[in-house]
């Protein structure tokens, strides 16, 4: 795992260390609150009187404007062009010194923070939260809650699935929010401090944003916990995704050839390594069950899929199969044994089942 995303997942979950400044004897009554949070830097910024820039303005704010944030924030982003640039903003609802009350885009052209938050710190908040729904949001602030008093690694194994539960509802609103679009994606790599234990990444050649679960960072919280439960899953999955300890599409019995698929690496040992180490988790009652069971079926689908394709040749292949079958896990589910039997079949006539092996000899190019 990268030093970065390390760091800031111990600092969020793992406590970082920090000093308050000492008073030096000085009178704390001369501190007081600001009045206003935000307070305009350009002129001609619109108030509106619902988010969105179709509806009714209510007046451009003269430059030097004082604006309380309300805290409010829209389910949506807005294209809009400033100093050359394209941002994708929220809208944020605002009360003015004469008590009106409505709403402005979140320029960072038009407005700057009046309190300890800079508008950058404001404005990847309220993007984050305008992205994911208040729902999500607040399901994503339960977790990083969780996170923090995950002291065991039962509590581990609660919130690592917490957070897989996530993480497919987050990459939803990715894709009908930020991914779905024509223009030139954001920057969005600054998520990776709002949602720790995932790793924002480019894909689909650099068209859209995926959440990638960062096994090498609960590593470091499993190191913290007293018992092997949680040390051996990560440590497993690193094992899987050898990259810094990152999940991929592609995990480490998979060959990626090209962009968008690759060939199985049966024949190598790889899938009865880790259907061993799962199916001894599982009989020790490992508290991680739903995540293994996971990478099982994974495992099988890659072995047995209609559409699989293999890099080694059919004697390696068979060789590992018939160690899997003969293992018999307890496991694999009957009806997966029984995939994986017809498979073992299948491979001593492959040209009949329009199987194709031996793919690294480069015969079906």
């Amino acid at each position: 795992m990268s030093t970065k995303y390390l760091c800031l997942f111990l600092i969020i979950f793992l406590g970082a260390c920090q000093s308050e400044a000492p008073n030096n004897g000085q009178n704390q009554e001369t501190v007081t609150k600001k009045e206003f949070d935000l307070v305009t830097q350009e002129a001609g910024l619109q108030l509106y009187q619902q988010p969105g820039g179709d509806g009714v303005a209510m007046k451009a704010l003269e430059k030097g404007t004082r604006l309380t944030d309300l805290g409010e924030v829209s389910p949506f982003l807005t294209d809009i062009e400033l100093q050359g640039e394209t941002f994708q903003l929220p809208w944020i609802k605002v009360e003015t010194v004469d008590k009106q009350t409505g709403w402005v885009m979140a320029s960072p052209v038009h407005l700057k923070s009046l309190g300890a938050e800079t508008f950058d710190q404001i404005l990847q908040q309220r993007q984050f939260r305008a992205i994911l729904g208040e729902s999500l949001y607040a399901q994503l602030e339960d977790y990083k809650t969780a996170l923090k008093n995950a002291d065991s690694q039962e509590k581990v194994a609660v919130v690592f699935t917490q957070l897989e539960s996530l993480r497919d509802p987050m990459v939803k609103m990715l894709d009908q929010k930020i991914n779905d679009r024509t223009t030139a994606l954001p920057d969005l790599f600054w998520m990776a401090e709002k949602i720790p234990g995932l790793v924002p990444s480019l894909v689909a050649e650099g068209t859209a944003y995926y959440l990638f679960l960062d096994y090498g960072a609960f590593m470091e919280l499993a190191k913290q916990t007293t018992g092997p439960i949680d040390d051996d899953f990560f440590e497993l999955m690193i094992s899987i995704y050898p990259e810094e300890g990152i999940e991929y599409f592609y995990p480490g019995w998979f060959m990626q050839t090209w962009d968008y698929g690759g060939h199985s690496l049966l024949g190598r040992g790889e899938h009865f390594r880790v259907l061993a180490a799962i199916n001894q988790q599982l009989e020790a009652g490992s508290p991680f069950q739903s995540s293994l069971l996971e990478v099982q079926s994974k495992i099988v689908e890659d072995i047995t899929g209609s559409e699989i394709t293999y890099w080694e040749t059919k004697e390696k292949i068979t060789e590992e199969l018939e160690k899997i079958v003969l293992a018999d896990f307890e496991s694999i589910e009957k009806a997966q044994k029984v995939s994986l039997k017809t498979r073992l079949e299948q491979f001593e006539k492959p040209e009949e089942y329009n199987i194709q092996v031996n793919h690294q000899a480069g015969i079906y190019e």
